[in-house]
């Protein structure tokens, strides 16, 4: 929104000429501040660059800039206003959303109701939807997902419960790990980046790691009270991913179904490397790949490691390039929970 309009339905909604869509949109404007019991007759132009503030706080993601959701609650700069706030649960803004390696501004609208503390936000659109908690970590609630925290995490632990699918870029914070509660599952995290996703009807639940390290293990109770079962469970690296069974409480790894290059947190400046190989020595182009995605790459017999490959595969994905690699090679690869095979006959 620029300030044009937001002055012009400043204007009509003084001189009493806004539609019920523009004074709602004024009231959650006005929830933004915090003005204590004050039922005088403001100050319009102080008014007007203070709201204007307010909405245009704005903050860096992935090189996008997107606007800050900030929580919603009653303020009393008119006492008459307070019944109608009351009812205005929704504050729609504008979201920038990375998915699917694609980027677009769309809008959304979430629930806040803060209960004892602790807050429930709901992803009431169709399109995915991005805010940020108060220690700075990056969720983005797939269309349908429910997630509740505390308005203030602890000074030890960071702690949400969520039912549907979210993606999670955490903050790191060696002190003050950050737990996801989900079903019968949490996941714990020190600063990474996953997500984790129902699958069939629920019966399932999957987490995914684009970066970092998460550890994944069960735990009953409810949010406020968690008996932890660490008897069972996974730690998973970058694109692995792990899918739990609720009925038979059973944990299998595998990798992600698109891995992608892992760029280390420690190297500013890297540089994706280039797969383009002329007679190199087939342990050589398996040991590249096997940094660049962070998979562990066996081969079945030695003898393929007296093989050489000629050929560049550094436009395509890793499933892709291992195809490209069997057809030159005769042979084919297999996934093995979180580790890829190499079957061949080899090379004298």
């Amino acid at each position: 929104m620029n300030t044009n309009k937001f002055h012009r339905i400043l204007r009509k909604y003084r001189l009493g000429d806004a539609s019920e869509a523009e004074k709602a949109l004024v009231d959650q404007w006005y929830d933004l501040l915090d003005d204590g019991e004050n039922s005088t007759e403001p100050d319009w132009e102080q008014l007007e660059k203070r709201l204007w503030l307010q909405l245009t706080k704005q903050v860096k993601f992935n090189g996008k800039t997107g606007q800050i959701v900030t929580r919603p609650r009653i303020t009393s700069v008119f006492s008459w206003k307070v019944a109608v706030a009351a009812l205005v649960t929704g504050i729609v803004f504008w979201a920038g959303f990375r998915f699917n390696q694609s980027t677009t501004l769309v809008p959304a609208a979430i629930v806040a109701l803060p209960v004892d503390n602790v807050y429930t936000q709901i992803n009431t659109s169709t399109l995915p939807l991005k805010f940020i908690l108060e220690d700075s970590s990056i969720v983005i609630l797939a269309s349908g997902t429910k997630i509740t925290y505390p308005q203030k995490f602890a000074l030890n632990r960071r702690e949400v419960y969520l039912e549907g699918e979210a993606f999670f870029e955490i903050s790191k914070n060696p002190n003050r790990p950050f737990y996801v509660y989900s079903g019968s599952v949490v996941t714990r995290v020190l600063g990474t980046s996953f997500r984790i996703k129902p699958l069939q009807a629920n019966n399932k639940l999957e987490v995914s790691v684009r970066t970092g390290k998460v550890e994944v293990y069960e735990y009953s109770g409810t949010f406020q009270n968690k008996m932890i079962t660490k008897n069972t469970g996974v730690v998973l690296t970058p694109n692995q991913k792990v899918v739990y069974t609720i009925n038979s409480r059973v944990f299998e790894s595998s990798v992600v179904d698109l891995p992608l290059p892992v760029i280390a947190s420690d190297a500013p400046f890297y540089k994706s490397p280039q797969f383009v190989f002329e007679e190199t020595p087939f342990f050589e182009v398996l040991k590249l790949i096997e940094e660049a995605y962070g998979i562990k790459i066996i081969v079945e017999k030695e003898s393929l490691n007296n093989c050489t490959f000629t050929g560049d595969i550094s436009q395509q994905n890793l499933f892709e390039k291992l195809s490209i690699i069997n057809q030159v090679l005769n042979t084919k690869y297999e996934i093995k929970g979180t580790t890829i095979l190499i079957k061949g006959e080899g090379c004298q």
